[in-house]
């Protein structure tokens, strides 16, 4: 089985092309589909534009503001002040909330401190347990699913962050493991031939030190730890070489 192939359905999907400049603007009630999608080029990440072009369709609604849930504004009002980078741009003293509510532009390390507020946006909560995960695949201009693979269950949880669930901010549990998250999708339902199948991911907070991740194969009822490599691997490029084909895939997706 494909470490790559499973990975590929698990997380976001960043590409990477230069989009066409357009000035078109959109308004409430527009609806944008690949016949379209030049309006929204430079209103949505490169990503997002991709999908679009390649058959999501985005209807557009009246803008509103989205406030931030109490706790991660009082998180971010507490712990933000005492947050600094190191030279080599590792996040220091940090325990919840946004890390840098204000970030100036002239600063050297505005770029990391950006990427920091990602990482620690107000999205992912505490924990997460789902069950009865789907995730659909598809080429570019084709209705019908490249793939359908669903899981029994999704789970995630953050070490560091925490601001709803005890315990907060931090789980001690940190100073002896390292991981700032734990993740898991297991097991496989479908495809048939992946069926039992599941992985598991670790990220740590020590600088250097790469996220860590582990594929079960029901077939062979082994844990295998998967290169790094094959954390970040292009779909097209992993689909044409499980399919033993040479140029086949669309290579332009990457996965993280």
């Amino acid at each position: 089985m494909k470490a790559s192939r499973l990975l590929s359905v698990l997380a976001l999907a960043v590409v990477l092309f230069l989009a066409p400049a357009v000035h078109a603007e959109v308004k409430p009630g527009d609806v944008i589909t690949p016949s379209n999608s030049a309006k929204v080029a430079n209103l949505v990440s490169p990503g997002n534009y991709q999908l679009v072009r390649q058959g999501m369709i985005m209807k557009i609604v009246p803008s509103s503001h989205l406030e931030w849930p109490p706790p991660y504004k009082a998180a971010t009002e507490q712990y933000s002040p005492q947050v600094v980078l190191t030279p080599g741009g590792n996040l220091m003293n940090y325990k919840a909330g946004l890390p840098f509510p204000l970030v100036d532009v002239n600063d050297p390390q505005a770029a990391n401190k950006i990427i920091w507020n990602y990482v620690f946006r107000p999205l992912n909560t505490d924990d997460l347990d789902a069950p009865g995960i789907e995730a659909v695949s598809h080429r570019p201009g084709q209705s019908e699913p490249v793939e359908v693979m669903s899981f029994g269950h999704f789970g995630y949880y953050k070490s560091i962050g925490r601001t709803e669930v005890e315990p907060t901010p931090i789980d001690k549990d940190i100073y002896q493991t390292g991981l700032a998250y734990r993740f898991g999708a297991f097991p496989v339902l479908e495809p048939a031939e992946l069926r039992g199948a599941g992985i598991v991911r670790a990220g740590s907070v020590l600088p250097g030190v790469e996220d860590s991740a582990w594929e079960y194969s029901a077939q062979s009822r082994r844990l295998r730890r998967l290169p790094a490599t094959e954390l970040s691997d292009s779909f097209g490029v992993a689909a044409a070489s499980s399919a033993g084909t040479k140029g086949g895939g669309a290579g332009a997706t990457t996965y993280a």
